[in-house]
């Protein structure tokens, strides 16, 4: 791990920024995009490479580490940005997901963006639908292996590109359609788990089946990338409430607590997990109230940190 390291949040109230020192201690060096909710960040792992910030009034791009940002002023309106992610193996390719569910993607990091109209002609596109919205729908997450996609459809299914985002094949049969989150197995692009508002569900075929491996409400998994055997996730026995953290050694057949540190069932759940190459030893959880927990990975036992910010997103450099 380097000597020092910034982590980028993502609030309701703009861009923070801290920065940790050899000896532990985390300190704000700045604070950008004051004003905007910040709903998603992404980098790519090269320093220097730009950072990118979804908000509920499309995305800003900032080339200066986060001091200053600028939003992706040509092509299509983005709208409100649900999900960010970049390719690591190809500097400037990223995709976005809005709400009203739809797929844009850019591949000059950042300044032009494109909509990948194929997704709006899948079949029921038209029907899917948010809770507080019967007429929108959100891509809420992507898992990316090479020029294949995935993407998870609240409400809608789960959907899968294999040519870079030309063309989409939607699943909804077998798996919950209220997907909130798709994590991809690193070494075999055939197994994925989805988390749902009906459950965790696990795909060992591309999405032609689905497991259903528990029924409580779920929104964050994750696969640790040099031990894919290690799963963890977030379930909940309410929306929003009543959380824990599990952890899976075998690939999802069996799980067990993993919440040393929190109170079980948290007052809140489990939003997000994240996880970055430039803090390889630990892992990064948001809850649903926008607080940020800590672990060691092997040990997960979970810290506290920043409670004064309300927190939607968060990246690492």
């Amino acid at each position: 791990m380097n000597d020092i390291q910034q982590v980028y949040l993502g609030t309701d109230r703009g861009v923070v920024v801290y920065r940790q020192t050899g000896d532990g201690t985390w300190r704000e060096v700045r604070h950008g995009l004051a004003g905007h909710a910040v709903t998603a960040l992404a980098t790519w792992p090269e320093n220097g490479s730009p950072i990118l910030a979804g908000t509920t009034e499309g995305i800003f791009r900032s080339d200066d580490a986060g001091q200053t940002w600028v939003p992706a002023s040509t092509g299509p309106v983005v709208g409100h940005i649900r999900a960010l992610a970049v390719q690591p193996a190809l500097p400037g390719l990223a995709y976005a997901g809005t709400e009203p569910a739809a797929v844009f993607h850019t591949d000059c990091g950042g300044e032009r963006w494109e909509e990948l109209q194929a997704v709006r002609a899948l079949p029921g596109a038209r029907d899917w639908y948010l809770p507080y919205s019967p007429e929108a729908g959100a891509v809420r997450s992507f898992a990316l292996a090479g020029e294949r996609i995935w993407a998870a459809v609240e409400v809608g299914g789960v959907i899968r590109s294999n040519d870079g985002g030309h063309t989409w094949t939607i699943f909804g049969n077998g798996v919950h359609e209220d997907v909130h989150w798709v994590e991809l197995h690193p070494g075999n692009p055939d197994t994925l788990f989805a988390a749902t508002g009906g459950g965790l569900y696990r795909s060992r075929n591309g999405g032609q089946s689905w497991d259903e491996l528990w029924d409580d409400y779920t929104r964050a998994v994750w696969i640790d990338p040099d031990e894919p055997r290690t799963v963890l996730a977030g379930p909940a026995l309410g929306i929003g409430r009543q959380g824990r953290i599990v952890r899976s050694a075998d690939g999802g057949d069996t799980w067990e607590l993993a919440s040393d540190g929190l109170r079980v069932p948290m007052a809140d759940m489990v939003e997000r997990f994240a996880f970055s190459r430039a803090r390889p030893s630990e892992l990064f959880a948001i809850t649903s109230r926008g607080e940020v927990l800590q672990a060691r990975r092997d040990e997960w036992t979970w810290k506290r940190l920043w409670p004064e910010h309300s927190v939607n997103a968060l990246a690492v450099r």
